[in-house]
């Protein structure tokens, strides 16, 4: 159903998500950054301890504006090894061209294997399968 997602997993454990924009290109939040040469990217399930097809992360690249203690410029690229093999089970995300027009409250649907606890909760727990929500897309003047 989310060909594009993908999750990265650091120490044998899937803490973020990320989506599918090239062959070798991952989009994601800068915050999903770890210093950790075991960082990998696992594709093509919606399981988050499947770990059949992954592929090594390259190169990082964030927005020079970005910090950790805020959420704006929170964006990253991840290059990969290897490209990802194209089927239906893993493909780029759909990005609307420059032109697309999307109606105000239009729905949108965000997916992931995210935090399923309280950050103050101590410890992290993550979903062990594809989350999925969805939400009006405001306009843009009501996003400040």
């Amino acid at each position: 159903k989310w060909p594009w997602q993908v999750g990265i997993v650091a120490n044998n454990v899937l803490y973020c998500g990320g989506s599918i924009i090239a062959a070798r290109w991952i989009l994601t939040a800068a915050d999903c950054l770890r210093n950790s040469h075991q960082m990998f990217v696992t594709y093509a399930s919606v399981e988050a301890d499947d770990r059949r097809k992954i592929v090594s992360i390259k190169n990082t690249t964030t927005p020079p504006a970005y910090t950790p203690t805020s959420w704006l410029n929170d964006i990253a690229l991840f290059e990969l090894e290897e490209p990802i093999h194209f089927d239906d089970t893993a493909s780029p995300v759909c990005i609307p061209n420059d032109n697309a027009t999307i109606p105000d409250y239009a729905k949108g649907v965000a997916t992931g294997f995210g935090r399923t606890n309280d950050r103050n909760a101590g410890s992290p727990v993550y979903a062990s399968t594809l989350q999925e929500t969805s939400f009006p897309i405001l306009p843009e003047e009501e996003c400040g």
